[in-house]
């Protein structure tokens, strides 16, 4: 796993090396084992830069830039292919050559042969990844992003030229894109409670959205969608059927994601996923599972039903123990880890972190399960607001208004409030679930509607409440979170559940047995029922914003020296905190607001090393155009 930045455009390279070793600096805990940057003379000018986390292959040889024996083609890479193997022997059986064992080598062969259908190159490669691709003759730069979008990948578009990067805040850090924030974007994320794509929290920078592909010439720049979540592969006639292909489909996603030459773990919770994921882990010699546990809040630790899995499958199992004193500690490393703010993935902070004290590198998680087999059961809740924004269309639109905005002041963030200030479209109906706050919950100065918006689902799609949250909730808040806080702390987290494979054919499946209660279909299919309701990997907000973190959080609403005061009204941020106070809102909506306010000089304190990492020394060469 690696953090990778560069340019391409119209200025000589050189002057831009230092820029792309700044922002791999800042980056270097996504890659503490080595960085290098290369350069490539000419028009345009292209500079390539990498900082490494070692798993397949641990030597140098296999370091980025990667480029070909007859210097055409290099290549920087962020992620883990899957399918490796069975694409080298594939590529050597072409006349392709390899001089390490690297996954990124496969990935370098495989974009060359398919360099004339780039599209049909990215749907070889089976895995997470963001990469950048450099054709020395035709001068030519490619972005591509993975299927479902769990590597990041972001760049900052100029008449002048194209500057990319794994982090926004390190294109920021490095100079590269101007440090002013998208009024639209913070807007979203107080409606979502994340900044939905291609947005950022930065105007001048845009994310790659998942499965795309950006091709960069002296005269044309296009962006394309190269793959799309769709049902494929299978046609069951029964229960027992979609059973045996949910197995069959698990255990292979597993034992592919299980490839590492470092240690490899498993996020281990009471739930379905976890235990899903740990079950097949454990056939095939996963030695440890890691359980964070809260002594100030047993009643939400997961320690027991954990250690009962691992009993069961012979695992490992480390406790890691976290009060909220200590929390109180990290809280403002733990906020800067994220490249944006988020109104949740302290949870995967918090759980990395512990990771990685006991010496792992790679981790599996069950993110995914919920979103594909509907854990959350938002299904009934969507269904039940689509049948009241039809109601409530029947209103007139001023009485609609009054009363959300006398809901909202009573209880900001109340999800009637939403309803009533949503359209009566299926998009509405999901964001009134899935949401934090309607317009009239915050005085929001001049921004009061927001342009960036979810990613549109048809409202007759089969499922269509899988489909908002693989292509937003998920995408944009579960992934994005599990990225940042897993680099913070160098470490690498993996998603069979999401395996490129896996979920075409899940979701051909029937959606009566697909969706039934419980996750019942995947708990069958690998034979794990959870001992306890579902909680996940929950931490206990509540009460560490009522307890230890309180002043923080209090500051961080009603402080008038933290930014967007302007934006969100002293007034508005008073109700929200005394809505808090008095248990008339929940924790989200709060710690919302606080992570806005304290995110922009928290984020600076993220970007620091691991404290196992010396200073990154970024070696440098460059090449002349052939």
């Amino acid at each position: 796993m690696c953090g990778i930045a560069g340019w391409v455009g119209g200025k000589p390279a050189a002057e831009l090396d230092d820029q792309v070793a700044t922002a791999l600096r800042l980056m270097r805990h996504r890659g503490p084992d080595a960085a290098r940057v290369l350069h490539f003379a000419g028009a345009p000018y292209a500079v390539l830069g990498s900082t490494r986390l070692r798993i397949r292959d641990l030597s140098a040889s296999a370091d980025m830039p990667l480029t070909d024996a007859e210097g055409r083609f290099s290549l920087v890479y962020n992620g883990e292919l899957y399918n490796a193997d069975t694409l080298r022997a594939e590529l050597a059986s072409s006349g392709y050559a390899f001089r390490t064992e690297s996954d990124s080598e496969c990935v370098l062969n495989a974009l060359i042969e398919g360099r004339s259908d780039v599209g049909s190159a990215l749907r070889r490669l089976e895995g997470i990844f963001a990469l950048a691709f450099w054709d020395d003759e035709e001068r030519r730069l490619v972005l591509a992003r993975d299927r479902l979008g769990v590597k990041p990948l972001v760049y900052a578009s100029s008449p002048s030229g194209v500057w990319f990067a794994s982090e926004s805040r390190a294109l920021v850090g490095a100079g590269a894109a101007p440090d002013a924030p998208s009024l639209d974007a913070v807007v979203a994320y107080l409606r979502f409670g994340w900044i939905p794509h291609p947005a950022t929290f930065y105007d001048a920078v845009s994310q790659l959205p998942p499965a795309s592909v950006y091709e960069i010439t002296e005269r044309s720049r296009t962006i394309r969608e190269w793959w799309r979540p769709e049902p494929h592969g299978v046609t069951v006639t029964s229960r027992a059927d979609a059973v045996e292909v949910v197995r069959h489909e698990v255990r292979e996603a597993v034992r592919r994601q299980l490839v590492s030459d470092r240690p490899v773990g498993v996020f281990l919770s009471g739930g379905v996923d976890s235990g899903a994921v740990s079950a097949i882990a454990a056939e095939f010699g996963v030695p440890r599972g890691i359980t964070v546990t809260f002594p100030d809040n047993p009643e939400l630790s997961e320690e027991r039903e954990a250690k009962q899995t691992s009993a069961r499958f012979g695992i490992e199992h480390v406790s890691v123990p976290v009060t909220g004193r200590e929390f109180a500690e990290v809280a403002t490393e733990a906020i800067g880890a994220f490249d944006q703010p988020t109104v949740n993935g302290l949870n995967t902070w918090i759980v990395s972190r512990a990771a990685a004290s006991t010496g792992l590198v790679v981790a599996l998680s069950g993110l995914g399960g919920d979103e594909l087999f509907s854990g959350y059961g938002l299904s009934p809740s969507f269904t039940k607001a689509q049948k009241a924004l039809r109601l409530l269309a029947l209103l007139p639109a001023s009485t609609r208004r009054r009363v959300a905005r006398y809901l909202a002041t009573r209880s900001p963030g109340n999800r009637f409030a939403r309803l009533a200030s949503a359209p009566s479209t299926a998009a509405g109906a999901y964001q009134a679930i899935r949401g934090l706050f309607s317009e009239n919950d915050l005085e929001l100065g001049n921004a009061r509607r927001a342009p960036v918006t979810l990613e549109p689902v048809a409202a007759n799609h089969i499922d269509v409440v899988t489909r908002f949250e693989l292509n937003n909730y998920l995408v944009d808040q579960l992934l994005v979170d599990t990225d940042n806080a897993s680099m913070a702390h160098s470490l690498e987290v993996r998603v069979p559940l999401l395996d490129d494979a896996l979920v075409p054919k899940v979701l051909s499946l029937p959606e009566r047995l697909r969706l039934e209660p419980g996750k019942q279909l995947l708990a069958d299919a690998v034979a794990f029922q959870a001992s306890g309701p579902k909680r996940g990997f929950v931490i206990p907000y509540q009460e560490w914003m009522q307890g230890p973190i309180r002043p923080l959080v209090r500051e961080a609403l009603l402080s008038e020296a933290l930014p967007f005061n302007s934006l969100i009204a002293q007034a508005s941020r008073r109700r929200l905190w005394e809505a808090f106070e008095l248990g008339r809102t929940d924790w989200r909506h709060t710690w919302a607001v606080a992570m806005l306010r304290l995110w922009p000089a928290a984020r600076h304190s993220g970007v620091a090393a691991p404290a196992s990492s010396d200073q990154l020394r970024v070696s440098r060469a460059h090449r002349v155009s052939r």
